[in-house]
């Protein structure tokens, strides 16, 4: 009663689609109510029925926005430059969406298959691309479910995803400042880094997207 009764005080968000199903993916699925999501929105549980009619109608909501909001990658192109371009597309979307992508918890499993938790038409369709794509290029079927695997870890697991240029400032200097703590002789390779102009993460993302196709190029001997 208290927590429904105080969810209409204040001034509620402004309220329409995306804004709720931003406010959801904030929400492990685990622990997802129509209660905690008023409480999240500070609006009562009922005015949400006015764009969702339960619960579940927000999850699958969620799944389908999430994946839909990535751009597409035609499965016309080349198993490469299909990933390269999935890669790309994926961190240039992450700069810029609303929806917040929470890792799994070892609870959830990796969920490879599924959207915040949730089942969606359009990840099984991105999947079918996916597939195609490799096994028209000379993969085995097994090898391009793999892959996608693989695929799939390091899209939701990375942090360089999302990294700006200038996002290494801190760090860099962090490491410099460490340096100093000790003896100048005691890491001869580590002095060199001093005076070293520090890469941008553009182009370290570049050498992420390439070290992870040639990487599946050498494993699974496709070219």
């Amino acid at each position: 009663m208290g927590s429904e009764s105080g969810a209409g005080r204040g001034r509620p968000t402004q309220m329409d689609r995306q804004t709720i199903l931003a406010a959801a993916t904030q929400i492990p699925p685990k622990e997802f109510s129509l209660r905690k999501l008023a409480e999240v929105l500070n609006v009562s549980s009922q005015s949400l029925y006015h764009y969702f009619p339960n619960k579940e109608s927000i999850a699958d909501a969620i799944a389908e926005e999430l994946v839909k909001s990535v751009p597409v990658v035609s499965r016309d192109l080349g198993w490469r430059d299909y990933l390269g371009e999935a890669l790309r597309g994926y961190r240039d979307w992450l700069r810029t969406t609303n929806f917040q992508v929470n890792r799994p918890t070892p609870e959830e499993g990796l969920g490879v298959f599924r959207v915040a938790g949730y089942p969606s038409r359009e990840l099984l369709e991105r999947f079918d691309d996916f597939i195609f794509a490799f096994r028209r290029d000379g993969f085995e079927l097994s090898e391009a479910v793999e892959i996608w695997i693989l695929f799939q870890n390091l899209l939701r697991r990375s942090d360089m995803h999302q990294a700006l240029n200038g996002r290494m400032d801190g760090p860099w200097k962090d490491l410099l400042g460490d340096l100093s703590s000790f003896e100048s002789d005691e890491f001869t390779e580590l002095e060199d880094l001093r005076g070293l102009e520090l890469v941008e993460m553009d182009n370290v993302y570049e050498a992420l997207v390439e070290v992870f196709v040639e990487g599946i190029s050498a494993r699974y001997g496709v070219s």
